[in-house]
């Protein structure tokens, strides 16, 4: 009998079976116990990271976009309008960022407002899956597989579908849950918002760091030339309060001049209060609230804290966006890379293998119903690769770029690549068709 083989070598091994018999072919690895859809004993998670990040991640994004808009659109804008004197900048800027926040803030609450019950498959089995009609991922027995975790309690799980442990129900098409979001990114309903949002952040935050990362790069040179040289200013205030004891250094470096710098910040008043003529920095108390630019007239810890936040989010984002974009073009998501990364680790030793009941002909068959066969498919084996254009297709539509259209793809059946399927039923026969 002839087998598939996976990019790295290995094979797809695949076991025949028909209503009468199980068998499955070529597979001693495989443990002797056949699964069962008894009910299995809850399992208690415990303490889950994930999900208290879940639960302060959002709101805390909610205050740095606030904050982030104020600096923005209240201080940067009129910094530019004012002090530089580019008034037909000052408004691009503006109204630019304005329009970009307004598409990143759709992309991020149509992911974030979901229901807590969204993509859950239906209860029940269907029909043409009951009768073995059409492809559907199975136990070792050939019946539709069922998961039996917190509420789910022997609900149908079609294939693609998986139970997440933080939000403890079945989610269709399911990549990962996201902190970032409070809920889980999943094929159906939050794909296409997921890297719409991750695309929109790129062009938001470059933007609006345009004119606010140079005066805060400027800013902290300034604090460290008056605070962290022997002959500065600050350098003797400093070093009775932080740079001459032991307990500076037990963080390493960086925890020594992260604090050295958040202590240079603090002390800024006292340390240039005889010298107002300092570029980029006065006393506090020569700038009123009201001017126009008052949280950029020199170094805020407030700034810096939102100058750094939005750095750290512009480059998660990015990472999500490219990993995310490639694995949506490969036909696979997080959870089925995580899979294949598992098993390879445990060389195999696990049998952590997709099974999927192909029926006669890999088609609709009423004439011969419940005939077919079981294919074991190992987990680095992208089954559902039906070539980039395609699979971009399914997750982000023909009109990629339309963040209110989403997938039209419920997840509730298998589509698997034709060549793939042919190999399946090349491996099963055990000769060239």
């Amino acid at each position: 009998m002839t087998a598939l083989r996976t990019t790295s070598g290995r094979k797809i091994e695949p076991a025949s079976h028909t209503q009468a018999a199980l068998e499955i072919v070529g597979a001693a690895a495989l443990p002797a116990t056949l699964e069962t859809t008894r009910k299995l004993p809850q399992i208690n998670d415990g303490f889950r990271a994930n999900r208290l990040l879940g639960r302060v991640i959002p709101p805390a994004l909610f205050v740095f976009i606030i904050h982030g808009w104020r600096i923005v659109s209240l201080h940067a804008t009129p910094y530019l309008y004012y002090t530089l004197q580019r008034p037909r900048s000052a408004v691009l800027y503006c109204v630019g960022f304005n329009v970009l926040l307004c598409a990143m803030m759709y992309n991020y609450l149509s992911v974030y407002l979901l229901p807590r019950d969204h993509s859950r498959p239906p209860r029940a089995v269907p029909d043409d899956v009951r009768e073995k009609r059409v492809i559907f991922e199975c136990d070792r027995q050939g019946e539709p597989t069922r998961c039996w975790q917190d509420a789910c309690n022997g609900s149908w799980r079609p294939a693609r579908a998986r139970h997440c442990r933080d939000c403890k129900r079945c989610r269709l098409g399911f990549d990962h849950c996201c902190p970032w979001f409070g809920t889980c990114i999943t094929s159906p309903a939050s794909g296409k918002a997921f890297i719409h949002f991750c695309f929109f952040v790129q062009p938001l935050l470059t933007l609006a760091l345009s004119v606010i990362l140079p005066l805060t790069i400027s800013q902290v040179s300034k604090v460290v030339e008056l605070t962290w040289t022997t002959d500065s200013l600050g350098y003797e205030l400093l070093a009775a309060e932080w740079w001459h004891h032991w307990y500076s250094w037990s963080g390493g470096p960086g925890f020594r001049w992260l604090i050295g710098l958040l202590l240079g910040y603090w002390h800024l008043d006292r340390i240039v209060e005889h010298q107002p003529d300092l570029a980029l920095v006065v006393p506090r108390s020569a700038v009123a609230s009201s001017d126009p630019h008052y949280l950029l007239s020199q170094p805020r810890v407030a700034t810096l804290l939102i100058v750094t936040i939005a750095v750290f989010v512009q480059l998660v984002a990015l990472a999500l966006l490219i990993v995310g974009t490639q694995q949506i073009a490969q036909g696979v998501w997080t959870v089925e890379v995580q899979r294949a990364r598992r098993w390879r680790r445990h060389g195999g030793n696990i049998d952590d293998r997709l099974r999927l009941w192909i029926p006669a002909d890999g088609i609709h068959s009423d004439n011969r119903r419940h005939q077919g066969f079981i294919a074991a498919i190992e987990p680095d084996v992208r089954i559902y690769d039906r070539g980039p254009r395609e699979n971009l297709t399914a997750i982000l539509g023909e009109r990629w770029w339309a963040s209110w259209e989403s997938s039209q793809d419920p997840c509730t059946s298998v589509t698997i690549a034709p060549a793939m399927l042919e190999g399946l039923w090349q491996a099963h026969l055990g000769k060239d068709r």
